[in-house]
């Protein structure tokens, strides 16, 4: 008999967006596994103790209904082409899933505090709506070095990652919970990159004209964009120093891959067109040693 697609349910933020950039055309390249069904619950930034604000008001009204979500429920508004408004205990409820993953916002993920009595009330929760799911924790990672949260919070980037790193992991063995280590993976990027990512000097990028851009090779994590302001009409670059831009995404999808399915970077099949093989090796390479060393 063929084995079932797997269920996965991502209760979560932007930082779990990110998995969809290129997980399931991995999986689907992938002839030796029937698939994969993940959904997310997305609020942009959402903490854990978000989650629990959102669900509470959700029980006092079910038709309050602040995720995005790529699931669609009966009954629940359409926000997009590809994306439904929904609330957690719809969609735990919404099927049987077989793993349920939970993380932290990336601003508090350093801060073992804001884990605790939140995380322990979310996981009961979960363990009620969805009694047959395993748990599992997506280990978020360090901002990029440029980021200004890292100056205000007076934190270096390996700081930031040895601090995040120790929370999830303290909040997995409490549970006894499987730990997805995509921080980790990001870790292990900026220590093997040829050359580490160096800022453009302000000077310089008050020079640049649209639509030119500054180089940011040499991390997993940031973009930089032209924006075009509404009110002014003229483009501005912006920079986001904390998401992971497509590189970060496709070395995500690999920890997830692996970790899900529990295959070797040497299983991966999936190569998109705008990375060539060896970065796709390396970045599979790179999953593979952040499962194995922990």
């Amino acid at each position: 008999m063929p084995k079932k697609k797997l269920k996965v349910l991502m209760i979560g933020n932007s930082f779990s967006e990110s998995v969809l950039a290129y997980l399931p055309q991995m999986v689907k390249a992938d002839a030796k596994h029937p698939g994969l069904r993940i959904r997310q619950a997305y609020i942009g930034g959402c903490s854990i103790e978000r989650h629990l604000q959102e669900y509470d008001q959700a029980l006092a009204d079910p038709s309050h209904r602040p995720y995005l979500t790529n699931m669609p429920l009966p009954g629940a508004p359409r926000h997009s082409t590809k994306r439904w408004e929904a609330n957690v205990p719809e969609m735990l409820k919404e099927d049987a899933w077989d793993i349920v993953s939970i993380q932290q916002a990336s601003r508090f993920s350093w801060k073992p505090e804001t884990y605790g009595k939140d995380a322990e009330r979310l996981i009961s929760i979960i363990r009620e709506l969805a009694p047959t799911a395993e748990i599992v924790v997506h280990e978020t990672w360090a901002y990029r070095k440029d980021a200004p949260s890292l100056s205000e919070w007076n934190l270096t980037q390996h700081e930031m990652h040895k601090r995040l790193a120790a929370a999830y992991r303290e909040l997995a063995s409490s549970y006894g919970f499987r730990l997805i280590p995509v921080g980790d993976a990001v870790e292990l990027s900026r220590k093997e990159v040829d050359i580490p990512y160096a800022p453009l000097p302000e000077a310089a990028r008050k020079k640049l004209r649209w639509p030119d851009l500054p180089p940011n090779a040499g991390d997993v994590v940031g973009r930089d964009f032209w924006y075009k302001n509404p009110e002014t009409g003229e483009m501005e670059l912006r920079t986001d120093a904390c998401h992971l831009n497509p590189r970060g995404s496709y070395l995500q999808a690999c920890v997830w891959y692996m970790f899900l399915f529990g295959r070797k970077a040497s299983d991966l099949r999936f190569f998109p067109k705008d990375f060539d093989d060896a970065f796709c090796k390396k970045m599979a390479a790179l999953a593979e040693k952040a499962l194995t060393q922990r």
